[in-house]
């Protein structure tokens, strides 16, 4: 029998009328499980003595010398400019303040943050 593609398929419109209906609401959920499930991760490592950011994927954060910042497992930049960066972790968002700040390379799972930091801060 041939395959058929697109429209004209019973049962493939969505009853509410939005692609989207219901996905914020999804997203949170989800948000809550995965905190939900990082603590029980968090309170593992601690059993074990292992390190968080090992097992939970937790942020690892550097700070050399108040003119370097190094973040390990980012969830990524969600604002950016020279006084105030805010990077997404899987626990909360780190707001880093300061002056002259600058991305200086980012990978999937590291970011290098260079400038004068002022205060790093942990938005929950």
């Amino acid at each position: 029998m041939p395959r058929t593609r697109g429209k004209g398929k019973k049962g493939s419109g969505n009853p509410r009328g939005s692609a989207n209906a219901g996905g914020a609401e999804g997203k949170k959920n989800a948000a809550k499980k995965e905190s939900k499930d990082a603590g029980l991760l968090l309170k593992a490592a601690e059993m074990f003595d292992l390190p968080g950011e090992v097992v939970a994927g937790v942020a690892r954060i550097e700070i050399t010398g108040g003119r370097e910042i190094i973040i390990e497992n980012h969830g990524g930049i969600l604002e950016y400019g020279p006084t105030e960066i805010d990077v997404n972790s899987s626990s909360a968002i780190l707001r880093i303040q300061g002056d002259g700040l600058e991305i200086r390379a980012m990978t999937a799972t590291e970011l290098s943050i260079r400038g004068l930091v002022l205060s790093v801060e942990f938005v929950y």
